[in-house]
This record gives C-alpha cells, structure tokens and sequence, in this order.
C-alpha cells in the first residue's frame, strides 16, 4: 500500500478521535456544569460566569476540533510511523500475502481487521485519560462543596463497580460451567422462536451482560422490527439505574442530617457526568490487556518471518546441529530423522527449548547454526499447532480455513468430530470473554491444522484442555499422519513410534 494509505490511516484516526472526545465530552461536560451550576444558584451565589464559561468551551471545542485534528495528522503523517518505532508505510507495503503459503485474500482482510481493532482501542486508550482529566479539573475546581461531589462521586460508583464485578464473577462461573454453551444457545434459539419477548431479553442482557454476541446478532438482523423494544428497555434500565442512584445520595444526606434543597438538586445532574467518567476508566482500565492480545496477533503478521519457512508440505524431514541462542542462553538441539507416517516425542524437563525447537521447524524462528532437510515434497503446507493458539476475530470456520480453499463437507466433517458445530455459530472476539472455552480454541487450532496440511504435523502440546472424546478422535486422525509432537498426556505418548529426549 501507498503513502495515501497511510495518510487515511492517520487522519482518520485523528478525526475519529477528536469526534469521539467531542462525543464523549460534551454532553457530559453540559451536565456536570449544570449541577454546578444549580449548586452555586441555591448557594446564592454568582453563576453567570460558569454558564458563559460553558457555552463558549462548547463554541470553541465543536469549531476548532476539525482543524486541530486536521494539524496534528500533517505532523503525524510526515513521520509515518505507527508505534513502537515501526513505519507503517513499509508496513502496509508489505506482501501480506506471503505470511502465509495460500488464502491472501481471508489473510490480508484478517490482518486488515485486527489492524482497525488496534486502532479503535488505542484511539480509547488515548482520548480517555484526555476526557476524564478535564471532567474531573472542571468538577473539583469549580464545585463550592468539595466533601458533597466526593459523596456522590462514590455514591456513583458503588452500583457500578457492583454491576462490573457481578458479571465478572458470573462470567467465570459460566466459562467453568459445561453446560453454559448449550444453555445460551437454546436461550437463542427461544428468543428467535418469539418464546421470550425481546424487551425482557434485553433487560437481561443490559443487566447480566452474559449473552452479549447473540443479543448483538440478533438485534442486527431483526433491527427494524424490535428497535422501539431495545431503546425501552435501555431507557428503563437507565432509569432505573439513575434513581437508584439518587435514593442513595438521598439516604446518605439524611444519615448525616444533611438534606439540602441545593444538594438533591446538584445530584440529579451531577450523577451522571461522574457515572461517565468511572465508567471510562473502568474501561480504559480493561482495554489494556486486551491491546494486548490484539497487538500480539497484529505483529503476528508484521513481524512474521516465512523466509525459512517451506512454501510446500513435506513428508521426511532432518536436522543437522540446531543451534539457537535466546537472552544469552545457548540451545544445542540433538538432531532428528522423521520418515513418511513417523510418529516422533520430543522429551525433556521443563526449560530445555522443545518449543522453540518445534517453532525452528515450523519456520518461526531462525537457528544461529545449522540446518533443516527437507524431502518428499507434497502440495500442502507443514500443519503447526502451538501451545498458545493464535485465532483472529472471525468465526471458526473462518478461523480453520485462512482463505483455503477447502470443501465445506470437510470442515463440517471435522466440526463434528471435535463436537464444534455449535460453538462454529458464534464469533470469537478476544479471549478472556466466555464466548469460547480453552478447550474449544485448541480444537479450532487442531482441526485448522489436520485441515490445511497433508504433509508433516508439528505439534507442541496438543493436548491441553482437550476433553477425552476430542483426544480420542485426535489420536486415531494422527495415527495415519507424519507428526513431530510434545506431551505430558500418555496416551498420546503411546502413539509414538520413536523418542528424542532433550
């Protein structure tokens, strides 16, 4: 991709962000001045200033955001550089499709969307802070009782931190739960059936928060038929939520014989500014391992390494004096010989480089000294199965397929082998939500594999979170292939045909 990519890139992230503190800020801003406001009115004193104040800080931030967004972008895209150092025209000028052997078209629209997933989060990680510092300074500075703004400041947020650690809790009880997926699903299943009335199915998603990927599915496809039921019940669930609010301040004022006709009426427009900005740092504060994750799978693709990799399948392999140097620590790695339909254990204790020594034949990393042989040469790629999956925001099949062209007869033969034909209808988003258990992303990593490769399987610790049915049907698949592979679980063990013990 060109310069002009990049620019878009840039100032579209710019604009984005100036809109999206303009959102954030303004109607937030307007109420917090409001109760102030009202406060220094019963207070009896002067509040023409702060209401000038007000309306030319909302003049000023809706006529020069473009233009300042606009200036910021000239200074960003002269240097074209995206973070950590990285340019990002050389970036997107890369061939993407080379990151993988076949697919660049699913490839280049996965690595295109995690890419805009980077930047909407990284956008929130910078206005945020931004937003809530200003909030906080214009409350604190301008409020005339300071003790009563921090008793509706944790009055506020008590019923959030309460609504954000319920579905936490519940969120793990569900992810432990083996019957949770089946659950949902059948729940699903009523709502589309009319067997439950969407206004209730939404009060229950506003207020759990568990059901949330089907809740958005469904919403969009019947968008036009249940709107006026969604904005009802968002508006009774925010009603209710706000007077709840309110009777706690209100109780509070009256536990400390402090019911004043200036302090009721500040709180009615100060509770929701100050329930915006807890409910923007409890945000930023999630985001944060979730950039994580997302910037993991973005490197993934700009820093992957496929020079050393095969760009075909292959049946024999050998290793000739392996050597790999990592913080200073030196890996000798014994050599190795695998034949068509071998089955050979990588062994050793903890911390002797099996892994990395499965990522040198897979091609992810590159060993200081010696060489890799490879013979027997097959149409399809090496199959490699790492012990931290890597699955893209997309659906399974998606996630299996990487822009193969495989028949869709397979990928549902091998969908129900691995009992993920219902787990298939949903969508993963970032791990750590309860919308996949471990189990089922290593079998999506598995069956992605068995898939898209005839030639030899690498495989570290397959294994892990595998039910025994799963592990089952994957030994009698790998019994016909040709696998390099670690485990701790013996049966697989047993399925060896040699041993290298590292």
């Amino acid at each position: 991709m060109n310069l002009k990519t990049v620019k878009i890139f840039w100032s579209s992230f710019l604009l984005e962000s100036a809109s999206q503190i303009i959102s954030l800020f303004l109607p937030v801003y307007f109420s917090a001045q409001v109760g102030i406001i009202v406060s220094h009115i019963y207070n009896k004193t002067s509040a023409d200033g702060i209401i000038l104040q007000t309306l030319l800080i909302i003049l000023l931030l809706s006529l020069i955001s473009p233009f300042a967004a606009f200036l910021s972008a000239k200074v960003f895209l002269k240097k074209s550089v995206l973070h950590d150092g990285v340019n990002l025209k050389s970036i997107l000028q890369k061939d993407i499709s080379q990151v993988h052997n076949s697919g660049s078209g699913s490839i280049l629209q996965l690595f295109e969307s995690d890419l805009i997933e980077y930047r909407l989060k990284l956008r929130t990680l910078i206005v945020t802070p931004i937003v809530v510092t200003v909030l906080i300074a214009v409350l604190f500075i301008q409020s005339t009782n300071i003790i009563f703004l921090l008793t509706v400041f944790c009055v506020s947020a008590i019923p959030i931190l309460f609504n954000k650690l319920y579905s936490h809790l519940e969120g793990i009880y569900y992810s432990h739960s083996a019957a949770y997926n089946n659950d949902r699903i059948a729940f699903e299943e009523n709502i589309v059936n009319n067997k439950i009335p969407l206004i209730l199915f939404s009060l229950k998603e506003n207020i759990l928060e568990l059901y949330n990927k089907n809740y958005s599915s469904y919403i969009n496809k019947h968008a036009e038929k249940n709107i006026i039921n969604l904005s009802l019940s968002k508006a009774i669930l925010g009603l209710c939520k706000y007077s709840i609010q309110v009777l706690i301040i209100i109780s509070f004022s009256f536990l400390f014989k402090s019911v004043t006709i200036e302090n009721l009426a500040a709180s009615l427009f100060l509770i929701y500014p100050i329930g915006q900005i807890i409910e923007l740092l409890i945000e930023w504060v999630q985001i944060i391992p979730f950039m994580k994750i997302i910037k993991g799978r973005v490197n993934f693709f700009l820093n992957f390494d496929n020079s050393n990799m095969p760009k075909t399948g292959y049946e024999n392999l050998e290793t000739k004096n392996l050597v790999y140097t990592i913080n200073g620590r030196k890996f000798s790695f014994p050599d190795i010989k695998i034949k068509k339909d071998n089955k050979l254990l990588i062994e050793g204790a903890n911390g002797t480089g099996k892994s990395i020594f499965l990522k040198i034949l897979a091609g992810e990393l590159k060993p200081q000294t010696g060489e890799i042989i490879f013979s027997n040469p097959v149409k399809e790629a090496l199959g490699y199965v790492p012990q931290t999956s890597l699955l893209f925001n997309t659906d399974i099949k998606e996630n299996i397929a990487l822009g193969n062209e495989i028949p869709e007869n397979e990928i549902n033969k091998m969908l129900k082998t691995f009992s993920l034909e219902k787990p298939a209808e949903r969508t993963f988003a970032e791990k750590d939500d309860t919308n996949f258990s471990g189990g089922e992303i290593k079998k999506t990593d598995i069956v992605r594999s068995l898939l898209n490769s005839k030639g030899i399987l690498i495989l570290d610790e397959p294994t892990n979170n595998l039910d025994t049915e799963s592990l089952e049907e994957l030994i009698k698949i790998l019994k016909t292939k040709t696998v390099i592979f670690t485990s701790h679980d013996k049966r697989l063990k047993e399925i060896a045909d040699d041993r290298v013990n590292f």
